[in-house]
């Protein structure tokens, strides 16, 4: 069990442990209600919300992904009509790296021709408009953590 999972495990069980190569496959809730607000509390200093939308509605973290190896994510843009989001335009995606000790895993933007490879620490955040569609290549070697989050607007 690696040290980021050591922090963060409260015991249950990875959530779509048996849908290996999609995104779901490994989700897991963060059991510590302590580090849970911590995290927020610097993401909400971090993006200012108000700056960004009129009436914002920044998605609380509380859970993080694992990408094992082989695992990878397939081209998509956050605020596709298909994600049905109800009242909520998404605005904004956004991603926290907690590790860089694996290979593969990078951050591509495919209509932009940008990859990213992940630094531990970084922060990422995109509009969702399909302009910014991305995919996470797969891994290839190592595990991959991430902690990702979303800003709506709501639509009243």
């Amino acid at each position: 069990m690696s040290t980021i999972e050591k922090e963060m495990l409260d015991g249950r069980p990875w959530d779509f442990p048996n849908q290996t190569g999609h995104w779901k496959d490994n989700i897991k809730h963060i059991g510590n209600e302590s580090l849970i607000k911590q995290i927020n509390d610097l993401l909400s200093t971090a993006v200012e919300p108000n700056i960004l939308c009129e009436n914002p509605m920044l998605q609380k973290i509380e859970r993080y992904q694992r990408y094992i190896t082989g695992a990878e994510m397939g081209e998509h843009w956050d605020n596709d009509p298909a994600f049905d989001h109800g009242i909520y335009d998404l605005r904004y995606g956004m991603i926290i790296y907690l590790n860089d000790d694996f290979d593969g895993g990078e951050l591509e933007y495919t209509k932009l021709g940008i990859s990213i490879k992940p630094k531990k620490n970084m922060f990422v955040i995109h509009p969702g408009l399909e302009k910014y569609s991305h995919k996470v290549n797969k891994v290839t070697s190592g595990t991959r953590y991430t902690m990702s989050s979303f800003l709506f607007n709501i639509n009243k």
